[in-house]
């Protein structure tokens, strides 16, 4: 597949051990390869706080890329935060997206651009399925999908 280099987008994600994580990772890995742009990625580790390291490697090894996607809004608030401190306007430098549309990112600033998650819906399903499995009914693994909302706010132009 030929790459088209002339727009810069990065994903900075969580540990891949966790099935959420890998899951976002997939599919921004898909997404740009089907646009036929080259897919950059940077793993975070939330732990360690590593963030500062992530955001220092990524402008070292690339040029000022034009957005980032993080794989949750905590994420993407560390990444504006490490933006901020070295003189970065978000989103007139770089657009950052984040995942989750957790309370906080209403009120962050600037407030982040995110996918919603429905997580009624969601403890819903779980709530169901648990049902399930203690009554005995479906009980082989299935995966669910769930539709995220894109909340437009003004971390991304």
């Amino acid at each position: 597949m030929k790459f088209f280099y002339k727009q810069l987008y990065c994903y900075v994600n969580g540990p891949l051990n966790s099935y959420g994580f890998k899951g976002r990772f997939d599919g921004y890995t898909s997404a740009m390869e089907e646009a036929g742009l080259l897919p950059k990625y940077y793993e975070y580790d939330d732990i360690k706080d590593n963030m500062s390291d992530v955001i220092d490697f990524m402008l070292r090894k690339n040029e000022k890329p034009e957005a980032i996607f993080a794989s949750n809004d905590i994420t993407a608030m560390r990444v504006i935060r490490e933006l901020k401190k070295r003189n970065f306007k978000v989103p007139k430098d770089v657009s950052v997206i984040g995942f989750d549309d957790i309370i906080s990112a209403e009120s962050f600033d600037p407030p982040l651009t995110t996918l919603k998650v429905f997580k009624d819906e969601m403890g819903s399903l779980a709530a169901k399925r648990i049902y399930e499995l203690l009554v005995g009914h479906d009980i082989h693994p299935i995966m669910m999908s769930l539709f995220t909302k894109f909340i437009k706010r003004k971390s991304s132009i």
